[in-house]
């Protein structure tokens, strides 16, 4: 150590001096001339070899000597040894204790010879010299002695500190190899890498923990060949042997693949395996390690890659993209034939290049496409454009093209990859967009509907329709999130609709800033260009929903009202007819309670309840109404009985005349209620009494169809007392008939023909009798029915409710045809005749078959050979007869395989229609029957359709046969009488 030290400081002086310009002097001349020496004793202490140490003893005190004889002559002859002890010093330093000593006896001979008088002699003379002598050697060996001790001390020094500093690498080796076995256990953990060691001379197998859990084993498993070979997967145990048999025979790393059954949960895996074999001298292999590491994850990801690259190349395909590469040093580009059929070619051409690229390019597009081009090089950015091209056939077409660049080490551009897409037809897409954008911008601005743009639940833009309907204004509306503005029952099912930013139309409560709500109709869809964008078309439809309600209640009445009059069919006696118009009322018009109650003609003139229906809990018990002018007799029904009009409870809470049964009444959920006279034979007899639970619960549409109601039961009441005593009448009638027949049954068989025909003319004279009795009844109510459909229509004005009324319209049609079918049987009605293309009544008739057919039902027509033809007929009824007969065959047809056909023949002055159906067909033993009056098969219907046809023909001079076989179809055969468009013949019913 000491001597590195020595060497360092005296190389360092000999530095100091080489680098010095000056020698004026001694001292400058001193350090100038002795850098020669020096130096070349720097470099023999460099090597620190023992003889050296030596030979730097003897030569220092010459120098010491030379350096004083030369530099220091000047020196008084008293300091003799000034020079030696340097000498002496750095010899001990460099050399120890023994060149110490070696240099201290050189240093005394050339004192002596010197500088000790006699000088030039080893002679001395004197005590002096001599004290002078042993003094200096006696400081010498000294010096040398403690400088050795020292020297000793420092080397004990560094090496403890060598030990202290080697121990301290091997404990701090010691943690790092401690922690990196720990940061290998948790990185194998972590990567779900397991460690595998196998030992092939001695036959054993070493596996890491991580290796149980990755193949599923338990721990108590002895690692082994078998074992694993037990959880390979069947298909993969001998690919994975061949795979380390040919690793070990070729000197390969090992890479093996194969997929395993985990013995825990029955599971598939993949696993990959990596490892090296190792070889003796031999060559022969001693030992095999490696890892295992769970690549599932990676062979589904390198499966759907796979999967993903087929399916973009499918979408570039039916996207017809086309792509290309292109090189930048040569310009030279491959391409998709795709890519090469845009430009115009039929076939992928032997070589593109980026100029025949230009070629293509319209002149007035060339510089732009050009400039991003260069641009994209310059900076390696996308090369994305839009241009016009001209095509080999000389059509110009758009296209849109994008490039990637791909960069090398020094991130320079070295090729480009991307596609190209005619995009001709989205580009006039887009002018014909944004031509409609702006009539839409113009239509929104003047719509009396609601627009708005919102983007993720947020507000961007709306019209002030929509601010106005929302009660706020456009600048508050903004950035406003859609939920504040939607009723807190309505909040979940409307964002979330919002959210699957699909087209949809929803119907929600709507908050306005002053608190009420709003219905408003919702139609929402992404933007077309940017579907982040979502467009919504809001409409107040409050008004709307109201008068839907209020239709609702309407049709409820309404059907009501029809299923009162089924039940006055139905009803065999009063109570029963009573009992089934209160279920009626309650359960299709939805109200709380119904009672029916008659005046009793007593002291105290009380109502009697004869029915009721409803949610009743002794309430009408507790009632004690009566019909007199008296506390208990001013409520609604007493009203009502008394003075013969329609009286009304608005609101139970509030209305001075409810008072006796308000509490009751309240009790019970009631909240207006109101009443309806109920006439028979031009007097009171009681009334209908409705409750419901909301307060001014009936409209004028409403009351007047329940005085239809009302009216009804009056008549179904007389109706039911008149059958009752016509019963009690035909009681008598039998009894005296079977008196008469007592009597008479001896007499001839004149006589009871006489009598039978007799009693047809009865029955005949009674159903013209009960038509006219039908007609008048049923033609008030379906006059009812069409004035309210029409009033309804007309203020409604909606074409969601219009065709429902329009239906109603039609059924109400249907019902008086039905009407005028009974009708014809009490006074027959001449035809009123005139020109008839019969060609355009069989269509009509045909089309509106069709419109009601199922969609697999055919229906075939013919009817070339009448074009032209007319008739003589009233085209109303002709109407009535094909419009039955086709109804009939599409009722017979199944809706699956049904088939129906329409035939036209015209054969001199003869016409021809002919409707064939492949449906069930007629039974033999009724066919002769079909056309009887009220004969019929259906659960629905008159039993006068064919009969009402077959007169109608008759009176046009024709005739009607019907011929069917069960399970192969009916077949109805009209002949009428035609009449050419071109000829003059007489009128059908002059002739």
């Amino acid at each position: 150590m000491l001597s590195k030290v020595f060497i360092y400081k005296m190389t360092s002086m000999v530095e100091d001096s080489k680098s010095t310009p000056q020698i004026a002097s001694p001292t400058h001349r001193f350090r100038f001339l002795s850098w020669i020496p020096i130096s070349i004793f720097m470099k023999m202490l460099a090597e620190e070899k023992p003889r050296y140490r030596y030979v730097f003893a003897i030569i220092l005190p010459i120098i010491s000597t030379i350096v004083r004889l030369v530099f220091f002559s000047d020196l008084a002859m008293k300091v003799p040894y000034v020079t030696a002890y340097p000498a002496i010093v750095f010899s001990a330093l460099y050399g120890g204790l023994r060149a110490g000593l070696l240099s201290t006896a050189i240093s005394a001979f050339l004192v002596d010879y010197f500088w000790i008088s006699p000088a030039m002699n080893f002679e001395m003379h004197g005590y002096a010299d001599w004290l002078g002598m042993s003094i200096f050697i006696i400081n010498s060996v000294l010096i040398s002695w403690v400088i050795e001790k020292m020297h000793v001390a420092l080397e004990r020094a560094i090496s403890a500190e060598s030990e202290v500093k080697l121990f301290a690498e091997r404990k701090q080796i010691h943690d790092e190899l401690q922690a990196s076995h720990e940061r290998l256990a948790l990185a194998q953990r972590a990567a779900k890498t397991g460690f595998w060691d196998w030992n092939m001379w001695a036959g054993k197998l070493t596996w890491s923990e991580e290796f149980y859990n990755l193949f599923g084993l338990p721990s108590t498993a002895l690692p082994s060949f078998e074992t694993w070979m037990s959880i390979i997967h069947p298909e993969d145990v001998e690919l994975a042997k061949e795979r380390i048999d040919r690793s070990i025979k070729e000197r390969l790393p090992l890479d093996n693949e194969y997929r395993i059954i985990r013995p825990d949960n029955g599971q598939e895996c993949w696993i990959a395996a990596l490892g090296d074999t190792f070889y003796d001298e031999e060559g022969k292999p001693y030992r095999m390690c490696g890892i295992c590491i769970d690549i599932t994850q990676r062979k589904f990801t390198e499966n759907a890659l796979r999967e993903n690259q087929e399916r973009l190349n499918a979408a570039l395909d039916a996207g017809e993209f086309g792509t290309w590469g292109l090189d930048i040093k040569t310009k030279k580009a491959w391409r998709s034939l795709r890519h090469d059929q845009i430009f115009g070619y039929k076939e992928l051409l032997p070589e593109w290049t980026y100029e025949m690229f230009l070629g293509h390019v319209l002149p007035e597009d060339k510089e732009s496409v050009d400039k991003k081009f260069g641009k994209a090089i310059s900076k390696g950015t996308d090369w994305d454009f839009e241009c016009r091209i001209k095509r080999t056939d000389g059509v110009i077409r758009w296209i849109w093209a994008q490039g990637k660049p791909i960069l090398n080490n020094l991130h320079e551009v070295v090729s480009m990859s991307g596609f190209v897409k005619d995009i001709t037809e989205r580009k006039y897409i887009e002018e014909a967009l944004r031509k409609s954008e702006a009539r839409f911008a113009a239509f929104a601005a003047a719509s009396f509907e609601g627009i708005v743009q919102s983007q993720a639940g947020r507000i961007v833009d709306c019209n002030p329709q929509f601010a106005q309907m929302a009660g706020r204004t456009v600048e508050e509306l903004k950035n406003m999130s859609i939920a504040d503005l939607i009723a807190p029952e309505d909040q979940e099912r409307v964002m979330a609709n919002i959210r699957s930013n699909s087209e949809s139309m929803i119907e929600h409560a709507m908050l306005r800033k002053d608190g009420t709500r709003i219905i408003v109709e919702v139609r929402g869809q992404p933007m077309l260009l940017d579907n982040t964008l979502r467009q919504t078309v809001v409409r107040d439809i409050s008004d709307r929903k109201h008068s839907e309600d209020e239709l609702h209640k309407l049709n409820r009445t309404l059907r009501a009202l029809s299923d009162s009059t089924q039940a006055m069919t139905r009803s065999e006696n009063e109570p029963d007819y009573l009992k089934d118009v209160c279920r009626i009322v309650v359960k299709t018009c939805g109200h709380a309670m119904v009672w029916i109650g008659y005046k009793e003609e007593n002291k105290a003139k009380t109502v009697k309840p004869m029915a009721q229906f409803g949610f009743d809990e002794g309430y009408l018990g507790s009632l004690n109404i009566s019909w007199a002018d008296v506390e208990r007799g001013r409520g609604p029904t007493g009203t009502a009985i008394r003075t013969g009009t329609i009286t009304m409870c608005r609101n139970m809470l509030t209305d001075p005349q409810f008072e006796p049964w308000r509490q009751e009444a309240t009790k019970r959920g009631y909240a207006s209620s109101i009443a309806l006279p109920l006439i028979v034979d031009k007097k009171v007899l009681g009334a209908l009494t409705i409750y419901s639970r909301e307060p001014d619960s009936f409209s004028e549409d409403e009351i007047e169809l329940l005085q239809e109601l009302a009216i009804d039961l009056s008549h179904g009441i007389t109706l039911l007392r008149a059958r009752a005593q016509n019963i009690e009448v035909e009681k008598r009638l039998r009894r005296d008939k079977e008196v008469l027949e007592h009597l008479v049954e001896e007499r001839s068989s004149e006589l009871i023909n006489a009598h039978m025909e007799l009693e047809r003319a009865k029955r005949l004279s009674d159903i013209g009798t009960l038509a006219s009795t039908v007609a008048h009844e049923l033609r008030n109510p379906l006059a009812a029915i069409a004035m309210a459909a029409h009033n309804v229509k007309r203020k409604a004005k909606m074409p969601e409710i219009e065709k429902h009324l329009d239906n109603i319209k039609k059924k109400v049609e249907e019902s008086d045809q039905i009407i005028n079918n009974l009708l014809f049987y009490s006074r027959l009605k001449p035809p009123h005749c005139e020109d008839v293309s019969i060609v355009e009544v069989l269509e009509e008739c045909v089309e509106l078959l069709e419109k009601k057919a199922q969609p697999k039902i055919c229906v075939v027509r013919d009817l070339e050979s009448v074009n032209g033809i007319s008739i003589k007929a009233d085209i109303v009824q002709l109407r009535e007869v094909f419009n039955n007969i086709l109804n009939n065959a599409l009722d017979a047809v199944s809706s699956e395989k049904g088939e129906i056909k329409i035939i036209a023949e015209a054969k001199d002055e003869f016409i021809k229609i002919i409707t064939k159906d492949n449906g069930s067909g007629i039974d033999k033993n009724i066919i002769d029957k079909i056309f009887d009056p009220f004969f019929t098969t259906k659960a629905r219907g008159t039993g006068l359709g064919l009969a009402v046809c077959r007169q109608i023909i008759n009176m046009h001079g024709g005739t009607i046969d019907i011929q069917s076989e069960p399970d192969k179809g009916t077949s109805v055969v009209i002949t009428l009488l035609s009449k050419q468009a071109s000829k003059n013949k007489q009128p059908l019913h002059e002739s």
